[in-house]
C-alpha cells in the first residue's frame, strides 16, 4: 500500500517491516493485522488492516461496512508504545535496543543517547544484530569498544 499523507509518502513495498500484531482469523468480522514499518528516511507508520467491524473498517453503503486498511503515520515515541503493547520484549529490544531493568539504579552504569543513522548504516547494524542474535545497543557498544582497542 502506498499513501501520501502530510506530503510525505509511506509505502509498505519500500520500508522495513519491523513487528506485527494479528488478532483473530481473517475471516473474521473483529479482525486485525497491524505491521510496525520503518521508512527509508526514518519515519515509523503503522499499516493495518481488518475486518468490518475493526477500526479499519470501510462504510461502503449506509448500514454497510466492509474490511478496509490503512496507513497511520507515528512518532518514534508512539511506535514504542505500540511495540511495548504487540510485541516479546527480545522483538522491541531489537528495534528499539536495551531497555533497563525494573529495580535496577537509574542509569543501570549506562548512559542512555538517541543516535540518528542513515538506512544503510541500519541495514548494516541490523544484519550484524541477526546475525550475532544480539540487539542493536550491544553491537554499536561492540564496535565502539572495538574501535578504542584500534
Amino acid at each position: 500500500m502506498k499513501k501520501i499523507i502530510n506530503r510525505k509518502t509511506y509505502n509498505t513495498d519500500t520500508a522495513r517491516e519491523l513487528g506485527s500484531w494479528t488478532h483473530s482469523y481473517p475471516s473474521d468480522l473483529d479482525y486485525i493485522s497491524e505491521t510496525l514499518c520503518l521508512t527509508p528516511r526514518g519515519a515509523y507508520f503503522l499499516h493495518g488492516e481488518g475486518g468490518p467491524r475493526s477500526r479499519y473498517a470501510r462504510r461502503i453503503a449506509q448500514n454497510s461496512w466492509a474490511g478496509g486498511e490503512r496507513i497511520i503515520p507515528m512518532t518514534a515515541d508512539e511506535a514504542r508504545e505500540w511495540a511495548e503493547k504487540h510485541l516479546t520484549a527480545d522483538q522491541y529490544e531489537r528495534i528499539f535496543g536495551e531497555t533497563e531493568d525494573a529495580g535496577a539504579d537509574a542509569d543501570g552504569g549506562r548512559d542512555r543517547i538517541t543516535i540518528t543513522l542513515t538506512p544503510e548504516a541500519v541495514t548494516i547494524l541490523d544484519k550484524m544484530v541477526a546475525e550475532r542474535d544480539s540487539n542493536r545497543s550491544r553491537e554499536i557498544n561492540r564496535l565502539l569498544l572495538a574501535a578504542r582497542k584500534e
